[in-house]
């Protein structure tokens, strides 16, 4: 576990973006508590699992929101934010075959507490496009040089306007990889070849902006060793 304190500055993105960089943003100043715990089995089939969890109150939280034309930068008086998160994998050998599962869970709450303008709409509200849930389960398998995996991705329900009234729906994401290793003496030839989005799953991370539907991937990556 740890406490700290935190002091972050506007980034030359934040006051100088065109358009929309403000001069006039204040720096963040943060109190943060974060712990963990985490177990581990090392057997004939390894298992780990971790907790963790955490609280920050964080004064001119800095959030780029969307405007009428283009998106801008403001200081939000202050922002509480805690969730914890959740992971966890086995691994389990069968001959030549290897098995992996792993699976990963958030919660998150990141709530305006005040505001430099009294009515204010989202004072008590969750942060536009800040998902309360999300969440990830993988399955991969390996023999000999060989690899392949299927993952679904969770994304919840995100608001998109500071009163909470208007929101993207929640979304899951199915992706499949496979690929070789290659050993070329002591270097590494990897090729893999991905479906993403393999449901044809539409969504959006922003509103009015939709992301790829089905697309697939060829990647080639070669590691030199000295």
């Amino acid at each position: 576990g740890q406490a700290a304190i935190n002091y972050r500055v506007p980034t030359l993105n934040d006051r100088y973006w065109a358009p929309g960089g403000r001069i006039d943003l204040k720096p963040e100043k943060s109190r943060n508590l974060d712990a963990s715990l985490g177990y581990e089995y090392n057997s004939r089939i390894q298992f780990e699992a971790q907790l963790s969890t955490y609280y920050y109150n964080v004064d001119n939280w800095i959030l780029w929101i969307p405007g009428p034309t283009y998106w801008i930068p403001e200081n939000v008086r202050k922002v509480e934010a805690y969730g914890f998160d959740i992971s966890s994998g086995v691994e389990v050998p069968i001959g030549s075959y290897l098995s992996q599962l792993n699976m990963n869970y958030g919660y998150s709450k990141s709530i305006v507490r005040e505001s430099t303008n009294e009515d204010d709409v989202g004072i008590n509200n969750q942060l536009p496009y800040t998902p309360i849930h999300i969440g990830g389960l993988e399955y991969r398998g390996l023999i000999k040089n060989w690899y392949g995996s299927l993952s679904m991705n969770y994304t919840g329900l995100r608001y998109v306007t500071a009163d909470n009234e208007s929101d993207l729906p929640s979304y899951y994401l199915l992706n499949f990889r496979a690929g070789k290793n290659i050993k070329i003496k002591r270097q590494l030839l990897s090729i893999d070849f991905r479906i993403n989005n393999l449901l044809n799953t539409s969504y959006q991370n922003m509103k009015f902006r939709a992301m790829p539907g089905r697309n697939y991937m060829i990647g080639i990556n070669f590691l030199f060793n000295k």
